[in-house]
C-alpha cells in the first residue's frame, strides 16, 4: 500500500498491521520504475484518485490544482503493470468537475484493456453509516463483469433505510453508548443553520445516518472542550 499523506500512512499502518505501507510519491520518476519492475506479477491494481481537485465540498477548486494530473498518472502506471482487472476511485463528481481528467483516464484505460465500466454507488446502500457516492472505474481484459455489475445494480435499489446502518449500531461495538445521543463535527459546511443565531449544526443525532463528511481533521480536541450547542444541533 502506498500514500504520500504521514496521516493516511498512519491510519493504514493501525488498520492493516499485516500488510506493506510504504510512504510514497507516486509522481516520482523512481515510483514508475518501480512499478515496471512488477509487470506480470500483479492480479489487481487499486488506485484511490486523490478527491479534493474534483469534490463539490470543495468550493476552492482550481484548474492548477497538481492533484488533478495524478488521475490519469495513475492510469498509466496501472497500465504498466499489466494486471487483469483495474479498479479506480474518485467521488462522483469527476467527470463532471473534472472532465479533461476524467476523459483522460478512460482513454488511457480503454488503450489496454478490451472492457471499462464506470459504477457510481453509495456507501450508504452497502451498510456504512454515512453518505458516500463515489464512481468506480473498473477495466480488464480477463475477469467476467456482469455478475459484479448486477449485484451492484440491485444494490443501488435498496432504500437508505433499509441498507444504513445507524452510528449507534455501529458505534456500540465498540463502546457503551448509554446516556450518549450525539456525534459532534468539527465542521459540516452544509449543514443547516439555526434560524436565529445562524450557526450552523455539528452535533448530529447517533440514531440517523450522516452525511458525506471528511475523515482527516485535525485535532480537535481544545475546540470541542470549548464547543457549546446552538439552535441547530440535535439535541
Amino acid at each position: 500500500l502506498r500514500d504520500v499523506c504521514p496521516e493516511v500512512v498512519e491510519q493504514l499502518e493501525r488498520r492493516y498491521p499485516g500488510a506493506d505501507i510504504i510512504p510514497t510519491d507516486v509522481a516520482q520518476p523512481e515510483f514508475r520504475e518501480e512499478v515496471i519492475a512488477l509487470k506480470g506479477t500483479v492480479d489487481i491494481v487499486v488506485a484511490a484518485i486523490p478527491c479534493q481537485s474534483a469534490s463539490k465540498a470543495n468550493l476552492d477548486r482550481r484548474s492548477g490544482d497538481p492533484r488533478i494530473r495524478l488521475g490519469p498518472l495513475a492510469a498509466d502506471l496501472a497500465c504498466e503493470v499489466h494486471a487483469p482487472l483495474v479498479i479506480m476511485e474518485d467521488v462522483a463528481s469527476y467527470e463532471e468537475t473534472q472532465p479533461e481528467a476524467h476523459a483522460a483516464v478512460i482513454k488511457r484505460l480503454k488503450k489496454h484493456y478490451e472492457r471499462c465500466e464506470e459504477v457510481v454507488i453509495d456507501a450508504l446502500k452497502c451498510g456504512a453509516v454515512a453518505r458516500r457516492r463515489r464512481l468506480f472505474i473498473i477495466a480488464t481484459n480477463k475477469v467476467d463483469l456482469d455478475p459484479t455489475l448486477k449485484c451492484v445494480a440491485r444494490q443501488i435499489k435498496v432504500k437508505d433505510k433499509d441498507a444504513a446502518r445507524t452510528p449507534r449500531e455501529l458505534l456500540g461495538q465498540y463502546r457503551n453508548l448509554s446516556g450518549k445521543t450525539c456525534v459532534w463535527f468539527p465542521a459540516l459546511s452544509r449543514s443547516k443553520k439555526g434560524e436565529h443565531d445562524g450557526k450552523r449544526q455539528r452535533a448530529r443525532t447517533m440514531d440517523k445516518h450522516f452525511p458525506c463528511m471528511t475523515t482527516k481533521y485535525k485535532d480537535m480536541n481544545e475546540d470541542f472542550r470549548r464547543a457549546r450547542l446552538v439552535e441547530a444541533d440535535d439535541t
